[in-house]
């Protein structure tokens, strides 16, 4: 609606960074549609925050996700934001649920507001 809650919920995560460095890392749930949109805000707004993108074919699972997330992976820093779709987030209940997430955030939440589907 262009009220700028995306920008409002960057700079949340930036004030959440800057008073505490070892906070956990967030997790925003959205379209797929809008994945990309928030890839691009995030680089825009907060260049210094590191984002993983938990989307497609060859996305982490199990362990491989948890070293990630944790930033024990030999590859890559721990996120600080973790972006991924309403169905992923379904697909990979499991594996998400094991990590302990300072925020989460649906966007475009009216996705959930039917207590009938899976999302």
């Amino acid at each position: 609606m262009g009220l700028g809650k995306t920008i409002q919920l960057i700079r949340y995560l930036l004030l959440v960074r800057e008073q505490d460095h070892e906070s956990g890392p967030a997790l925003i749930i959205c379209p797929t549609s809008v994945l990309g949109n928030w890839q691009k805000e995030l680089e825009r707004f907060a260049p210094d925050l590191h984002v993983y993108v938990h989307y497609g074919p060859k996305r982490l699972k199990e362990d491989a996700l948890m070293e990630q997330v944790h930033g024990k992976a030999a590859t890559c820093k721990r996120p600080d934001v973790v972006l991924t779709t309403y169905t992923l987030a379904q697909l990979d209940f499991e594996d998400l649920n094991e990590i302990e997430w300072d925020v989460i955030v649906l966007d475009e939440a009216q996705h959930i507001k039917n207590p009938q589907t899976k999302q």
